[in-house]
């Protein structure tokens, strides 16, 4: 499959493999999330049950982008990881080159591309 990116994300296009749907695997946790409550509390959740649901949601989503940013540090402190760092710098770098110079594409921008190209190939 060839490098189609998705101009709003700048994503990579999903390549099919022969891994587990990660929507079976959610749904399977979500199951045992579900049955795990029950056994906590005697009850599944439900609606207007007497927490404040908002409140829930943000303390859940604070400790997601805690456990995001350790991911995140440990993925960073390794060698691939960061050598990902320094391809985004390098992208991020191309694009000042560009406008600095008030073109797209310009030469020096894109040797700095083909560097970040090359190495991220290297990675897989």
């Amino acid at each position: 499959m060839s490098d189609v990116r998705d101009p709003a994300t700048d994503q990579v296009a999903p390549t099919p493999n022969d891994k587990p749907a990660v929507w079976l695997q959610v749904i399977a946790d979500m199951q045992a999330r579900h049955e795990h409550g029950i056994k906590k509390y005697g009850t599944p959740l439900q609606p207007n049950n007497g927490r404040n649901a908002m409140r829930d949601l943000y303390e859940e989503l604070l400790d997601a982008a805690v456990y995001a940013k350790q991911k995140m540090t440990e993925d960073a402190s390794s060698l691939p990881g960061r050598l990902r760092v320094l391809i985004d710098r390098w992208r991020g770098l191309a694009a000042d080159i560009d406008r600095r110079a008030g073109e797209t594409n310009s030469p020096a921008a894109c040797i700095v591309l083909g560097l970040a190209d090359v190495l991220e190939a290297e990675l897989g």
